[in-house]
């Protein structure tokens, strides 16, 4: 009885101190003539490229840049079966001081193609990213065929 008597008590406050930053909110956008979705700055996503490279035989190298900046923060490298549908995380690492990164990947034990993405995960101002194709530039996913 007295847990039930605490919940709504809790609840009430909650509903004093949120109903007014909800209200303030929809009369922002009322008053500028934006839907409430539109009041509340959209996330921008980063660009991030990715590139691969075989200095030698068996040894294969991830590389790219993030854009804007992003220095030393931490980044997700993942890889699917080219014939999979879900993605998953294989290697966590951390860009330069210049937002430039490189992974060493290693190869598929088997016959067969797999592919790599990097992730970037979100935070206020941007949105969780992918590794994006940029024509002539960087490639959206790297996929790896072995024999």
């Amino acid at each position: 009885m007295f847990a039930t008597r605490m919940r709504l008590a809790i609840a009430a406050v909650a509903l004093a101190v949120v109903a007014p930053l909800v209200a303030t909110t929809g009369a922002v956008a009322h008053q500028t003539g934006q839907s409430l979705e539109q009041a509340v700055p959209a996330k921008k996503s980063r660009t991030v490229y990715l590139k691969g490279k075989e200095p030698r035989d068996g040894v294969f190298i991830a590389y790219g840049r993030m854009d804007p900046g992003y220095a030393k923060r931490p980044a997700i490298m993942q890889r699917k079966l080219k014939s999979a549908k879900k993605w998953s995380s294989v290697k966590r690492f951390k860009t330069n001081a210049n937002s430039k990164y490189s992974v060493r990947i290693g190869a598929l034990k088997r016959r067969g193609v797999v592919c790599y993405r990097v992730k970037v995960p979100g935070n206020k101002t941007f949105k969780v990213s992918y590794s994006t194709n940029i024509p002539g530039k960087s490639q959206r996913q790297l996929c790896i065929r072995t024999y």
